[in-house]
C-alpha cells in the first residue's frame, strides 16, 4: 500500500495525463483499496477534462462509499464549468443527485444561467416519490395536531428504538434525534413518511458480498485501512476485509424503511412527534422572551417573528436587552424558533432585520419552514449598531399552526449575526 502511495503521487506530479492515466487513477477508487490511496487517486483529477473526469468518477457511483463521493461532488463544485457535465449524469443516474447536499442543490438553482437552473429544478424534483407524496398528503392533518408525548414513548419504543436512541431508550445507530433543530411537525413527517427523499450517504443501506459467498446488509458505520464494517437492523455488525470483498454497494434508500406509519393513525404520529420534541434540547430562558403562537397582525396580515416571542436554544445564544435581540451567535447549535399561524395560505416573502459587524460576514444561515429551506449568506451590516432589514427569500405556507427556525448553515467565522425579527410577509398580485 505504501508503495501504491508514492507512485500515485509521482503520477499526480506529471504534466498532462493520459487517458490511460485517468484510468489507472480510477482503478484505486474502490473499497478494496484503503481511503488513503482513494483520497490521492482522487487528487489526480483536479485538472482533469471535465469529460474524462464526468466518465471516471461518476461511472461507478454505487461502489463509492460516503465518505469518496462526498469528495468526488466537492471537486465538481470547485470547477463551477462542470457542473453541467454533473447535471448530465445525474439526469442518466438520478442516484447521484441523492447525494447533493443542501448547499450544492442551492448552487445548482442559483446558477446564473438559466438553462442549468431549469436542469437543476428538473432532476431535484424528480427525487420525490409520488406514492410517498400521496402518503403525505393523506396524514396531511398531522401538522395541526397537538401530540401527547407520554403517548409517544410506547411509539417510539415500538417502531424507531431498533435504530434511534431516546432519553435512554433504543440504539443509537441512526440520526440523534435530541441534536434535530427542525422538530416541527412539518419536517419530521417528511422524514418519516418519506425517508428516501433527502438522506445522507452515510445513513443509505449498503450492501456487502464476501469472496466466501455469505451477503450483508446494513449502515456503513466504520472503515479502517483494511475494513469495513456494517451494522445491521437485527443488532448484529459484520466487519469484513478488504481484501475479502467480492462486491461492495451503495444503495439510493434509506436504512429506515418506508412504511413506518402503517396501522398508525394521525394522532398517533403525532404523538411520537411530540415525545421526539419534548426530548430534544432544552429552550433557555431570558427576562423579556415568552413564547408564543405568533398570530398575522391585522391589517397587512403579515406574521412577525420577534425575538421577545421565539424559543431560543444552543450553547451561546442569548436575548440581550438594549435592542432586544439574539445576538452571540457562536455556536452550531444556537438556533431559534417560532410557532405561527398562517391564515392566508399562499407565498410569502421572508425578511430579516438584523445587524453584523463589519468584522464578521459571510456566514450562511438556514431558515426552514412548512417542508422549505432559504439559505443565504450574512451580508455585513458595518457595525452591530446599525440593523438593516432585508428580503433574503420566498416560502409557500399553507393554512393553519406552522414552525420556523433559523440557524447556522456552514461553519462558523465569529458570530453569525445579531436577529431583531423575522417578517413573512404575503405576496400581493
Amino acid at each position: 500500500s505504501e508503495q501504491v502511495g508514492v507512485a500515485l503521487e509521482v503520477l499526480n506530479s506529471s504534466g498532462d495525463k493520459s487517458q490511460e492515466d485517468y484510468e489507472h487513477l480510477a482503478s484505486f477508487l474502490t473499497p478494496y483499496w484503503d481511503w488513503e490511496i482513494q483520497e490521492k487517486a482522487l487528487q489526480g483529477f483536479q485538472s482533469a477534462p471535465v469529460d474524462v473526469a464526468a466518465e471516471e468518477l461518476l461511472s461507478g457511483w454505487r461502489e463509492h462509499s460516503p465518505e469518496l463521493r462526498e469528495e468526488i461532488l466537492s471537486l465538481f463544485f470547485k470547477n463551477r464549468d462542470w457542473l453541467s457535465s454533473l447535471l448530465s449524469r445525474i439526469e442518466e443516474n438520478p442516484a447521484i443527485g441523492k447525494d447533493l447536499d443542501a448547499r450544492q442543490k442551492q448552487v445548482l438553482l442559483k446558477q446564473s444561467d438559466p438553462e442549468i437552473r431549469e436542469r437543476a429544478e428538473k432532476v431535484l424534483n424528480a427525487s420525490i416519490n409520488p406514492d410517498r407524496a400521496k402518503v403525505l398528503e393523506a396524514y396531511g392533518e398531522v401538522a395541526n395536531l397537538a401530540g401527547d408525548p407520554t403517548a409517544g414513548r410506547p411509539i417510539f419504543e415500538e417502531r424507531c428504538s431498533k435504530c434511534h436512541q431516546l432519553r435512554g431508550i433504543g440504539r443509537a445507530l441512526g440520526p440523534d434525534l435530541a441534536a434535530l433543530t427542525d422538530h416541527s411537525n412539518e419536517a419530521l413527517m417528511v422524514a418519516v413518511l418519506d425517508p428516501n427523499r433527502s438522506v445522507e450517504s452515510k445513513y443509505r443501506t449498503y450492501m456487502a458480498e464476501s469472496v466466501d459467498g455469505f451477503s450483508y446488509s446494513g449502515l456503513l458505520t466504520n472503515e479502517s485501512g483494511n475494513s469495513i464494517t456494517l451494522a445491521m437492523d437485527d443488532g448484529e455488525e459484520a466487519t469484513l476485509l478488504r481484501s475479502d470483498l467480492e462486491l461492495f454497494q451503495g444503495s439510493t434508500l434509506s436504512f429506515m424503511p418506508e412504511g413506518l406509519e402503517v396501522g398508525l393513525t394521525p394522532q398517533g404520529l403525532a404523538d411520537l412527534f411530540a415525545f421526539v420534541r419534548e426530548s430534544g434540547p432544552p429552550m433557555k430562558k431570558f427576562k423579556g422572551n415568552e413564547p408564543i403562537v405568533v398570530t398575522p397582525e391585522p391589517y397587512r396580515r403579515e406574521i412577525w417573528l420577534l425575538s421577545t416571542t421565539g424559543e431560543i436554544y444552543g450553547d451561546t445564544l442569548v436575548m440581550e436587552d438594549r435592542f432586544n435581540n439574539l445576538g452571540y451567535w457562536g455556536s452550531m447549535n444556537d438556533h431559534a424558533c417560532w410557532n405561527f399561524k398562517v391564515e392566508e395560505p399562499g407565498d410569502y416573502s421572508v425578511w430579516l432585520d438584523y445587524s453584523c459587524g463589519s468584522q464578521e460576514g459571510a456566514n450562511t444561515f438556514a431558515i426552514d419552514v412548512a417542508g422549505q429551506r432559504v439559505i443565504e449568506e450574512v451580508d455585513s451590516t458595518g457595525d452591530w449598531e446599525t440593523y438593516r432589514i432585508k428580503p433574503v427569500g420566498e416560502v409557500t405556507l399553507a393554512e393553519g399552526l406552522n414552525r420556523l427556525t433559523i440557524r447556522p448553515f456552514m461553519k462558523l467565522d465569529g458570530y453569525l449575526m445579531d436577529l431583531k425579527s423575522i417578517a413573512l410577509k404575503p405576496e400581493r398580485e
